[in-house]
């Protein structure tokens, strides 16, 4: 389960919009890690920023894409996968 404390504010937040959306769907090597969807949920969760802007998730799949590979996050505490995604969301935010 992507959110086990909330599960109906984790697909809130993944079908807020449609681009949201579509990058889980169109990335499914993203989305079937489970630690890696999950600090997405909760970087979204958090930042407004990233949850708001097209161009800015887009960019983001991107380097969860190219940082997160060869990477075991499955191995990691949640922690260590929210510090990845939270720098994927300041490299794609420009931050």
């Amino acid at each position: 389960m992507l959110m086990p404390e909330d599960p109906k504010q984790a697909m809130e937040l993944i079908l807020s919009r449609a681009d949201l959306r579509a990058n889980f769907v169109e990335r499914p090597t993203v989305g079937a890690r489970l630690p890696l969807a999950q600090g997405i949920i909760r970087e979204l969760a958090k930042n407004d920023a990233l949850k708001t802007s097209e161009a800015g998730f887009r960019k983001f799949m991107k380097v969860i894409n190219a940082k997160g590979a060869g990477k075991y996050v499955e191995t990691w505490r949640p922690a260590e996968v929210d510090r990845l995604v939270a720098e994927c969301a300041e490299i794609a935010l420009g931050a």
